[in-house]
């Protein structure tokens, strides 16, 4: 394993497969975080690169079992991009060549911002909603939890 963790060229890497909406062939060991610290710096870089406003939060591994199954304490998160958010209706287009998975999810919308201490009355409302993830990095399971990280949780759009 490679000493060196270059986070510029990991988050100049997701971007542009973000952009590209293509993989990238594999994630060689100075781009590949090696912690959860280094998978959410990747992360916020490549919010910053992408240049998005930032319009909610997603919880990745969320179940009990999921998070401690993947070696955690608790869940992951990314965030929610302003084009990456459709309306019921709307055409979501997904990498071709990429696996996509459709979960059901909760949307809450909540009626603040949150601080430390999350109350009920901060749900404004719930809804039903749907996650389309498809990760911009090929073999998904296999790339590790910081990489999944780094890669927006592997968030590719939320309607």
């Amino acid at each position: 394993m490679s000493d060196s963790f270059d986070l510029d060229r990991a988050a100049e890497g997701l971007a542009s497969a973000w952009r590209a909406g293509a993989q990238p062939a594999g994630l060689r060991a100075d781009v590949r975080p090696r912690s959860l610290a280094e998978g959410y710096d990747v992360q916020d870089r490549l919010i910053a690169l992408l240049g998005h406003a930032v319009v909610g939060w997603k919880i990745g591994l969320a179940g009990r079992n999921f998070y401690r199954g993947a070696g955690l304490s608790r869940p992951i998160f990314g965030r929610i991009l302003a084009p990456r958010r459709h309306v019921s209706g709307e055409d979501v287009i997904v990498p071709r060549d990429a696996s996509v998975t459709i979960e059901l999810e909760i949307a809450l919308v909540l009626a603040c911002d949150a601080g430390p201490v999350v109350t009920p009355d901060l749900i404004e409302s719930a809804h039903i909603g749907f996650e389309i993830v498809s990760s911009r990095l090929p073999d998904r399971q296999r790339i590790g939890v910081p990489a999944t990280i780094a890669d927006n949780c592997v968030s590719h759009a939320v309607v």
